[in-house]
């Protein structure tokens, strides 16, 4: 029995679907003699090597940036010297798999590229966006404010310090991002999050050594009325020689203290 087949090409064993081959194996054990070929099945498929067009994907980040008419370079496996211009046809709409639009290419060869035939592999890239004056950064220099994910900001160097700003972004690529607003040609950015140092210390109230003061004036075991009294009454005593003598009050308060004293206020850190 022959078989006419409807159009010129070159005949490829199984089916061909989206691009790949399937069930080769399957029918080679069948095309012998002796074989079973199952009802509906496909053994071969006729393919017309001319024109060529090719069938890619995108995932669904990036099928909102590719459109039917844009341009882009073909290269291919088999010859990858050879570079061939390609015209988007068509993006689908709905995806064919889990995050995967379909993208119909087309794709001129050079006729003397026999080598090229339907089935190989090749990549596609196509030039989504363009403009000479726009201002981009390395895509890990830019950072999303951690209560507010729609704020961006970067850490700019300004006199050997890095400083926080808030900027805009606009398109965006794998390693580079576009700046439309808070930087200017020139600006120098951290690649990475300055590292947080800690705050100083606050040093201890006046008050809080007033109260350590007082407590070692009045000694262990007197209440606190009386060690108040007391210390107003060597203050009082120490005021009265200096207007007499008309001498500065520190130089003339040393007298009245005893050793003691001094030595308690010392031990207790409230005169440091």
């Amino acid at each position: 029995m022959a078989l006419k087949a409807p159009i010129d090409g070159v005949v490829y064993y199984g089916r061909f679907a989206r691009g790949k081959w399937s069930g080769m194996e399957m029918i080679a054990e069948s095309l012998r003699p002796g074989g079973t070929v199952m009802k509906n099945a496909v053994v071969m498929t006729v393919v017309q090597p001319r024109p060529m067009f090719l069938r890619g994907s995108v995932g669904e980040g990036d099928v909102q940036k590719v459109r039917p008419g844009m341009k882009g370079t073909a290269q291919f496996a088999a010859l990858p010297e050879l570079r061939a211009p390609a015209t988007v046809s068509r993006v689908d709409k709905i995806p064919s798999a889990a995050d995967s639009f379909e993208v119909r290419v087309q794709v001129l060869t050079d006729p003397k590229a026999e080598a090229l035939v339907p089935g190989m592999t090749c990549t596609v890239k196509i030039l989504s966006f363009s403009e000479k004056s726009a201002l981009t950064i390395p895509a890990k220099a830019l950072f999303t404010d951690e209560t507010d994910e729609t704020k961006t900001h970067v850490f700019v160097v300004q006199k050997g310090k890095p400083q926080k700003r808030d900027v805009t972004a606009g398109k965006r690529t794998d390693d580079r991002v576009q700046i439309v607003a808070g930087l200017a040609e020139g600006d120098e950015v951290l690649l990475e999050k300055p590292k947080e140092t800690k705050p100083e210390q606050p040093k201890a109230p006046a008050q809080g050594a007033e109260e350590k003061k007082e407590k070692a004036e009045k000694g262990p075991g007197q209440p606190k009325a009386a060690g108040k009294e007391k210390a107003a009454a060597e203050a009082a005593k120490a005021k009265e020689p200096a207007k007499q003598q008309k001498e500065p009050a520190k130089k003339k308060s040393s007298k009245p203290k005893s050793k003691g004293k001094k030595k308690t206020a010392d031990e207790s850190g409230a005169t440091k």
